[in-house]
């Protein structure tokens, strides 16, 4: 249906975009945009390559639950949250079917950055 050079092309693009398509966002008004902080970063295995299609959740203290799926690169995105969610109040974790988490890095925004995003890095074993 399509030629090949399209296919080679088209499906690595979209596979390279799924934690953005499945993380967090606002149901109901389309108009309505968080403007608190964002949460993203990676999940890498042991050796420090991309755990691809790792779920990871972000769960908020008040036990709201966001889940997203790394992409080809191992990176996941949850967009800004609500304004009224404190970052220590977020907590990130990650798993894939036959691996264990063994460590998670938190590195909060840079006090100088005009991005207050936070970025998490999971680590996962395989066993």
């Amino acid at each position: 249906m399509f030629p090949r050079k399209f296919k080679l092309f088209t499906l690595p693009l979209l596979l390279a975009c799924p934690a953005m398509a499945w993380a967090g966002g606002e149901m109901g008004d389309p108009d309505h945009v968080d403007t608190g902080t964002p949460y993203f970063g990676f999940v890498k295995d042991a050796d420090g390559k991309a755990v691809v299609d790792a779920k990871v959740t972000a769960t908020v203290k008040d036990g709201t639950r966001l889940i997203a799926r790394t992409n080809l690169t191992g990176m996941y995105n949850f967009g800004p949250l609500n304004e009224n969610v404190r970052p220590d109040d977020v907590l990130i974790a990650c798993s894939k079917d036959g691996y264990k988490q063994t460590r998670v890095i938190r590195r909060p925004p840079s006090p100088n950055s005009t991005v207050k995003a936070v970025e998490t890095e999971c680590r996962l074993q395989r066993g």
